[in-house]
């Protein structure tokens, strides 16, 4: 988990995922704790416990980033698979690619789901740093020096919402700035369904 220092010192936690499968008949099963991910046509494991290189050209290599807009991790994809990786279903060219939160990434049979979520700490209301006379996003009461409060985290798609909440109302209902949901569980990916040819189609009919 990376804390990293949000608007006027309020921290936010911000938590990187993948989740993997290998074979499309497996089950996507989290990976929390990586440095980086090597992707190949046989397997999925961490780049150090297989002894590869950032230039290894039968893997595609997945690294963690500081988040640059919406892009939270990067692949570096070797000229050898270059055409052969995908990313959301499109082919991807050689190079540095980089992933937006919810991106899959998938090699031959095998795939890598990057996924993040952040989550907000309480900390006590310093008008020098949140402002002078800020309220609460909620419940609009005025805040005073030293209550406890929370800075929305923002989703991945508005990772800068920062409204301020009172602590205690903050886990009552979604944020009305970016929809950050405090009572929401954590994102799983969806397994895309394999498409059926138009054969399998009429021998499902003809049987049924």
């Amino acid at each position: 988990m990376d804390t990293q220092r949000g608007a006027r010192g309020q921290e936010r936690n911000t938590r990187l995922q993948a989740y993997a499968q290998i074979g499309r008949e497996g089950t996507p099963a989290p990976m929390e704790v990586w440095g980086s991910l090597a992707l190949s046509t046989e397997s999925i494991g961490t780049a150090a416990d297989l002894r590869s290189s950032p230039s290894d050209p039968d893997l595609v290599i997945v690294m963690g980033v500081a988040p640059a807009g919406k892009a939270i991790a990067a692949a570096l994809v070797p000229a050898k698979l270059a055409g052969k990786a995908r990313r959301n279903g499109e082919e991807v060219l050689e190079g540095l690619l980089l992933l937006r939160h919810g991106d899959l990434l998938e090699l031959g049979d095998n795939r890598i789901w990057i996924s993040s979520s952040n989550t907000a700490s309480e900390a006590p209301y310093d008008p020098g740093e949140h402002g002078e006379g800020a309220r609460c996003a909620r419940s609009k009461a005025v805040l005073k020096p030293g209550e406890a409060i929370v800075r929305c985290p923002g989703t991945p798609q508005r990772p800068d919402c920062g409204l301020l909440f009172r602590a205690i109302a903050w886990p009552i209902a979604r944020c009305h700035g970016c929809g950050h949901d405090p009572k929401q569980p954590s994102w799983t990916p969806t397994v895309p369904q394999p498409r059926r040819s138009l054969d399998e189609y009429l021998e499902r009919y003809l049987d049924a």
